[in-house]
């Protein structure tokens, strides 16, 4: 099978209706996971077809995945693309290397962050309640037991001692923040960067006026720092020198509230993650993951949920501390509106609303460790990128407002 029309013979294992009248490839559609979209144009309607990333997921989960999608579809949920059965009846086709799906095109567009409002906030958790209220019938091994999510912060704030703060501290104090290097603005809302091959640091150029870096365009509003190192670099371009330094500036004024706020934080809300650790909740299929960039939208309208590839066995509660997070940023009179909007259609418990408020708090907490973590101690040089810099900022409005 030729990798240049792999696509294409891919559509040869689906009925004639979805014979493909012209194909545009997506690339990774801002994602970093290693999947790969096109969009397919049939006879009569448009779909989308995914490449799973290479040994992600196994057939064990994608079997998963696709039966909490038939299951929820059973039940009556339907915001999301449900994948298409081949001439064999399988929701997905192997060709000995990667998993294809074949779904219908989602209409609309990511764009809560850029367009945010009650209307959407309130229509996207509703959805949210819908999904739980459809994913609640589907059978598991047990239907209560410990919280995954909850056990995997608790482990990443006993991982994270005085002592790991304090090497960080060290370099964001010291010499060696330096080396964090420039961005820029351009005519592209989009570019970000990356450092070019220059020797030294930025204070060793022979021109002290220019630094040129290399620059990334379109970049998804990735929320974790797992996908930077997808980032493919472009071309070269020239920048100022006191932009480099205000960047810089910004970037370490950023850790340091972050630090700030996780040493004052991080042991009050462990005991409250680990008083969560011991409870019973109830367990069902949740995304697990949800980021805006997962949740499309015209105008206020919410169309639906395209991304499944984390879902697992949790609480909905970790669920909904996430979306809550992702769209309100924990402003408070946000935060209650959309907490309200999904206990009207699927009410939490009094545990479930405890749990909620400690997921949050946990949940930008580890976050914030994460990104330190990946940005001073494994020093990756993604301390270029304007698009970071600013989700350090949120990130640290959002630990002053816990």
């Amino acid at each position: 099978m030729s990798k240049l029309r792999r696509h294409l013979d891919i559509l040869c294992s689906y009925h004639d209706d979805y014979v493909a009248l012209g194909t545009e490839s997506l690339g990774s559609a801002g994602g970093f996971s290693g999947a790969a979209f096109w969009k397919i144009h049939g006879r009569n309607r448009t779909f989308c077809l995914r490449r799973w990333a290479p040994k992600y997921p196994t057939l064990e989960r994608l079997q998963f995945i696709h039966a909490v999608q038939w299951h929820t579809q059973e039940e009556g949920f339907n915001k999301f693309p449900m994948p298409v059965n081949t001439l064999e009846g399988m929701s997905y086709v192997s060709d000995g290397e990667y998993f294809w799906q074949l779904e219908p095109w989602m209409n609309g567009k990511a764009d809560f962050r850029q367009n945010p409002s009650s209307e959407r906030l309130i229509n996207a958790m509703t959805a949210l309640a819908e999904f739980h209220l459809a994913t609640e019938t589907f059978p598991i091994q047990s239907n209560a037991g410990l919280s995954p999510a909850f056990l995997e912060h608790e482990k990443t704030l006993l991982r994270w001692t005085d002592s790991q703060l304090a090497r960080i501290s060290d370099f964001v104090h010291g010499s060696g923040f330096s080396q964090a290097v420039p961005s820029i603005n351009t005519k592209n809302l989009y570019a970000d960067f990356l450092p070019s091959q220059f020797p030294g640091n930025i204070n060793s150029a022979k021109d002290p006026e220019i630094q040129k870096v290399l620059f990334i365009s379109d970049l998804s509003d990735s929320d974790g720092p797992a996908g930077v190192d997808g980032w493919q670099m472009g071309n070269t371009v020239t920048i100022s020198y006191p932009t480099a330094v205000r960047v810089q500036s910004r970037l370490q004024n950023a850790a340091l509230r972050m630090l700030s706020a996780i040493r004052t934080l991080r042991r009050p809300v462990l005991a409250q993650v680990v008083n969560m650790t011991n409870k019973s909740f109830r367990l069902q299929p949740c995304f697990h993951d949800i980021h805006p960039a997962h949740l499309f939208f015209e105008k206020s309208h919410f169309n639906g949920f395209i991304d499944f590839g984390s879902l697992c066995v949790d609480n909905a509660a970790t669920d909904t501390a996430k979306m809550l997070c992702a769209l309100t940023e924990s402003r408070p009179k946000q935060w209650l509106l959309g907490l309200n909007a999904y206990q009207s259609v699927r009410p939490f418990s009094a545990d479930e609303l405890a749990a909620i408020q400690v997921f949050r708090k946990s949940t930008i907490l580890t976050t914030a460790i994460r990104w330190l973590n990946y940005i001073f101690l494994q020093q990756h040089p993604v301390k270029c990128s304007t698009r970071l810099v600013e989700r350090l900022e949120r990130l640290a409005d959002m630990m002053e407002r816990i």
